[in-house]
């Protein structure tokens, strides 16, 4: 039963907004497209994992993908995949590597050799997957729910990707595996942890908890570049031309340059604002990054989302969710 879908990452979206609004001579453009590019890849990698857990029997298994959890002192932890069960939990921390990964257990770090023959080194995933078990532990005694086993795997997307390691582990290939082999390592536990500890009522209510608190992250990803937010192109953008041209005519937006029509232009416009920009709009805002020039139209496109507000006529500010935009442009 899957109750949490993957989503894009919200890295990927923000990525997209901003190579939609850089010029196309930007110095930092080259970089951010090489950057969403290993991130598309990451993010397709997670969505192979689903293909082989499909083969799990749906009725025996509550699935929840790409939670982000509160933690301490403001922090939060990352789960990538995790399967919840009446028996035991299972947490998956996704890898999509191509090349020979070489585990190098005394230095606790996870080395990459590429084609090329040129290395990467990376944090040691079997640290990150049992770092999240210990979070997840401490979440559910927070919460007061049953002690349940938690079993981690580390979980290689690519049947390629060849795995090398000096661990001393003797089950090292049982917590590390090509994502192919997941449905029959899962199988087995059925048999390794025969006591069922949660009844479907309180299972459902820790899956509940967990959606409740997922908390997802919105990165200032313009200061990872250290781009400006007055280096971005301002105007409304055009689906089919992937140009900013669209204005406002006749009651309808339409694109200048190839003359397509849009009803949720300046939906799009505001994503793009709430992912690049800020949470909260008025406005004054509006008509400067979307180059409209009428307070009267701005008015009625902004009144016509019901977007919550804040604050008196003059200073009205109006707050924009990731949700609700996209919510907006689906049903278009």
């Amino acid at each position: 039963m899957l109750l949490k879908d993957r989503e894009i990452p919200i890295e990927i979206l923000i990525l997209e907004a901003i190579l939609r609004r850089l010029p196309s001579n930007h110095l930092k453009r080259s970089k951010i497209e090489e950057d969403l590019r290993k991130r598309y890849a990451g993010y397709f990698g997670e969505e192979s994992i689903d293909y082989h857990l499909s083969f799990l029997e749906d009725n025996k298994y509550m699935f929840l993908h790409n939670l982000r959890l509160p933690w301490k002192e403001g922090t939060y932890f990352q789960i990538d995949t995790l399967i919840l069960s009446p028996f035991y939990f299972i947490l998956l921390e996704v890898k999509n590597m191509i090349g020979t990964l070489f585990f190098d257990e005394p230095a606790k770090q996870l080395i990459r050799t590429k084609t090329d023959g040129t290395q990467e080194c990376f944090p040691y995933p079997t640290t990150q997957v049992n770092r999240h078990v210990l979070q997840l532990n401490s979440w559910l005694r927070l919460h007061k729910f049953p002690n349940i086993p938690i079993i981690s795997y580390v979980v290689l997307s690519s049947t390629s990707t060849m795995i090398k390691t000096n661990s001393n582990d003797p089950n090292f290939h049982e917590k590390v595996t090509h994502a192919m082999n997941l449905p029959s390592k899962i199988h087995l536990l059925v048999k390794q942890y025969p006591n069922k500890i949660l009844t479907l009522k309180k299972q459902k209510k820790i899956a509940d908890q967990l959606i409740l608190e997922h908390s997802p992250s919105k990165p200032a990803i313009l200061n990872w570049y250290d781009i400006k937010r007055e280096e971005l192109l301002k105007g409304l953008y055009c689906e089919d031309c992937t140009k900013l041209s669209v204005k406002r005519k006749s009651g309808s937006w339409k694109c200048t340059n190839c003359n397509s029509v849009s009803k949720v232009a300046h939906i799009r416009g505001l994503l793009d604002y709430f992912l690049l920009i800020d949470h909260t709009i008025t406005n004054r805002q509006f008509n400067s990054f979307f180059t409209i020039g009428s307070r009267s139209v701005t008015t009625k496109l902004l009144q016509k989302l019901n977007l919550p507000s804040s604050g008196s006529y003059k200073d009205k500010k109006y707050h924009l969710s990731l949700a609700g935009l996209e919510s907006w442009i689906s049903a278009d």
